[in-house]
């Protein structure tokens, strides 16, 4: 059994740019560095002067950037691909203060997947990086076609 908390309200806005793809970056991270990165700390700097936390959203592997974006003030990262190499385990150790967002499989997982398999994955995940807080269980992207709809509400 999994159980909900409540948590109090914390308004958020989603600064975005899709910048990688599951192999890596679309573009140098020298240019990612010079041209988005002092962007996106002025977006987030902006959002926190007014008590809003934000998240950083990209499909694909962000590790030739994450960095950045985290020294940027970013609050959070999604959507967590584990095809992507996006694992939320490994994001987790390397950025505890990170708020994750996503992490369950939407290409293999929940297309091909069981419903018990659906369910160990969802426990793994609170488990092994969701059991302080901090992590938005959900698809890691879109809810499409593909997916299984008992998978999906599992």
């Amino acid at each position: 059994m999994i159980v909900l908390l409540s948590l109090p309200l914390w308004p958020v806005a989603l600064v975005w740019s899709d910048i990688a793809s599951k192999t890596g970056l679309l573009v140098s991270p020298d240019f990612l560095r010079a041209e988005l990165v002092p962007r996106v700390e002025r977006l987030t700097g902006a959002w926190h002067d007014i008590g809003v936390g934000v998240f950083y959203h990209s499909e694909g592997d962000l590790h030739g950037i994450l960095d950045d974006l985290v020294a940027a003030g970013i609050d959070g990262i999604n959507p967590l691909e584990p095809d992507s190499h996006m694992d939320a385990r490994e994001i987790r150790r390397q950025y505890p203060r990170l708020v994750l967002w996503g992490g369950i499989d939407n290409a293999h997982l929940l297309v091909n997947g069981s419903v018990q398999e659906v369910e160990a994955a969802v426990r793994d995940l609170i488990d092994s990086c969701g059991r302080e807080g901090g992590l938005l269980l959900g698809s890691s992207g879109q809810v499409h076609p593909g997916c299984r709809t008992e998978n999906v509400v599992a």
